[in-house]
């Protein structure tokens, strides 16, 4: 496993990235790919269908990837 002192540029890349991330792609990023729930789960947190969680949390890893390219 990387432990964020072997990476440091990225890591503080990718917490730039986050920041810029809306606060709904923000939580499902943070629901979905930290914490590793699944669709069902993250819209009962967030209040939403599973549709939405899933387009919320791809919308999230979408910008993400277009931060840090």
């Amino acid at each position: 496993t990387m432990h964020q002192d072997e990476h440091p540029s990225m890591s503080m890349a990718l917490q730039k990235a986050q920041e810029r991330l809306s606060p709904a792609a923000m939580v499902a990023f943070t629901l979905g790919a930290v914490n590793g729930l699944d669709h069902n789960e993250m819209a009962l947190v967030m209040d939403v269908t599973p549709d939405c969680a899933r387009a919320r949390l791809s919308r999230a890893c979408r910008e993400l990837r277009a931060t840090l390219s």
